[in-house]
Formats: structure tokens, C-alpha cells, sequence
């Protein structure tokens, strides 16, 4: 599905009129598409059934029908379309609940417009058909890669990755959007806060200055050069992603603090990575210095055999 595309369908859910009409024109302007709204999930759930969208855009707190009852309505009729919310106020473990049913993001209200083109570029990106690995993957068994930080495509590879694992019934597809979301934010992790060591907070202060200080980064040859080592492994009933760069590290005792757990970190729109990436994984790892992290997922039966 490409931008533009007549076939892309986009719904708003929230009782925010004005919202969500600016959500609305705002996404209709950049992806061509139509979209409709609807003022809470029971709405909303009956839009889904008569128009079938591509994606869903939804706040969490509204009457009638919250986003988090409509999103698990969907998943007990095992629909599994992506829903991004956009709220807030969200707690730890609706967060947890919301990202095992498959959501796609959580954008915290107020948001700027790019965040949400962020998180529908990534489903976009998700959708695509997508090549296969330069090394094919094994239903079983052990593969590795590196990467110049330079040349790496976050989104390209966990969209390969995320399609392996559901179309080898690893994972179950409503959980597709949270794999690829999860791994994303690990590698995102490695490329830019650990090759390029640059710093989150400067994303939600000046968007634009981020962008030029990675620009500058990547024409730096040492950091431009640094690699990025991704393994896959599946053995027994768990996959295991390990993810290493060539950074400094960070002090990754502070993900276990009260404070990673907080609402206030929860609602940071950037730097809540890692917090996604505990919500979702059964264990996460990491080395002493802080530069590799390991991604471990229990499966609940054995994949498919080609």
C-alpha cells in the first residue's frame, strides 16, 4: 500500500470533534486517502465493519466505548487491523494490555503532526511487499547480519522481519504491528542513540534540529561507518533478536528504576522505546556496557516448516 494509493483507508476515532476534522484533513492532505471518523470505539466499530480501513487513529478515553474495549472487540473477531492511539492520559498497564492486542503506537495528546505521519509511514512501510532477506531466513536455526550505520534501513529490515515471523506462524499476525514496532525501536536504538549518539529529548524540543544533527552525524565518516550486528535465532520455543552497536553504552540499570515505570516517562512522545520494548518482550537483556540488548519472545507453538 503506497501513499496515494485509492485503495488506502484511514478512520479517526475521538469524541473531540475538532480533533479529530484536523487529524482528518491533516492525513487526507499528506496520504490521499479517505478518512472517516467516528466519536467513540462502539462508532467506530461499526465504521470498521461497513467501510474496512486500512488503519484505525483513535484516543483512548472516550464515553459509550473506550479505545482499549474497541481494540479488544477487534481482536476477539480476530481483526487484526493497526490501531495507533492518541491520548493523554495512559497507564502502564493498558499500555502492556494494548501492545500484546497488537497496537500499532501511542501518540500523547497534544502531539505535532509529524509524529502521527511517523507511526502511519511506519504501517505504510509495514504493508509493503517486501524483498527477501540478501541471506533467506530459516523457519529453525541461526542467522546473523551487519550493517554500516549509514546504509541501514530500519524500517525495510524489521518489515522483513516482522513479515517472517507471522507468515512462519512464529508469532501470530494481530501481533505482527507490535513485532515490527518493538524491533524498530531496538534498532532505531542502536543506529541513532548509540552509533550517532544522539539524544532523544532533542526530538521532542526541536524536531527539525534533530534531523540536521543526524545529517551532520552520518557525514561523519567514524560514525557513519560504525556497524550495527543483528542476530535471529530460533531454537526451542523462544526467538531471540540480539542487536549490538559501536556506541558508548548507557546505564541500562535506569530501565529498571520506579522512575522508566513512571506516567511522566510513559508519555514522553520520544525515549519511550525501551518501555514499549519491555511491554512487549518476555525478557530483554542487556550487556554490561550497555551497546547490546537482547529480544526474547516465547512462541506459543512451533512455526511452520517450507
Amino acid at each position: 500500500m503506497l501513499i496515494g494509493d485509492k485503495s488506502l483507508k484511514i478512520l479517526v476515532v475521538d469524541d473531540e470533534n475538532d480533533l479529530a476534522e484536523m487529524i482528518k484533513s491533516a492525513v487526507e492532505l499528506k496520504y490521499k486517502s479517505d478518512v472517516f471518523t467516528a466519536k467513540n470505539g462502539q462508532d467506530g466499530l461499526e465504521v470498521i465493519r461497513k467501510k474496512k480501513p486500512s488503519y484505525v487513529i483513535s484516543d483512548i478515553m472516550m464515553p459509550d466505548m473506550d479505545g482499549l474495549d474497541m481494540l479488544r472487540s477487534l481482536r476477539s473477531d480476530e481483526n487484526n487491523i493497526p490501531v495507533i492511539f492518541i491520548s493523554a492520559f495512559v497507564d502502564i498497564e493498558n499500555t502492556m494490555e494494548a501492545i500484546r492486542l497488537g497496537a500499532a503506537d501511542f501518540i500523547r495528546k497534544p502531539f505535532k503532526i509529524h509524529e502521527l505521519y511517523h507511526s502511519l509511514d511506519r504501517l505504510i512501510e509495514l504493508d509493503k511487499p517486501q524483498e527477501q532477506f540478501t541471506q533467506p531466513l530459516s523457519a529453525l536455526g541461526k542467522m546473523n547480519w551487519e550493517f554500516a550505520t549509514k546504509d541501514f534501513n530500519v524500517q525495510v529490515f524489521a518489515s522483513q522481519l516482522a513479515q517472517f515471523v507471522t507468515k512462519s506462524h512464529t508469532i501470530p499476525i494481530h501481533e505482527k504491528n507490535s513485532f515490527y514496532v518493538v524491533v524498530s525501536e531496538a534498532l532505531l536504538n542502536a543506529r541513532e542513540h548509540g552509533n550517532l549518539e544522539m539524544r532523544s529529548h532533542v526530538k521532542d524540543e526541536d524536531m527539525a534540529e534533530y534531523e540536521r544533527l543526524m545529517s551532520e552525524r552520518l557525514r561523519n565518516p567514524v560514525m557513519a561507518n560504525r556497524k550495527i550486528h543483528i542476530t535471529f535465532e530460533h531454537a526451542n520455543r523462544d526467538i531471540k533478536i540480539t542487536i549490538s552497536d559501536e556506541g558508548s553504552g548507557f546505564d541500562h540499570r535506569l530501565i529498571d528504576s520506579e522512575e522508566f515505570y513512571s506516567h511522566d516517562n510513559l508519555m514522553k512522545q520520544h525515549g519511550k522505546g525501551l518501555l514499549i520494548v519491555k511491554s512487549y518482550m518476555d525478557s530483554v537483556i542487556f550487556n554490561d556496557k550497555g551497546n547490546t540488548i537482547t529480544l526474547i519472545k516465547s512462541i506459543k507453538k512451533p512455526p511452520k516448516t517450507f
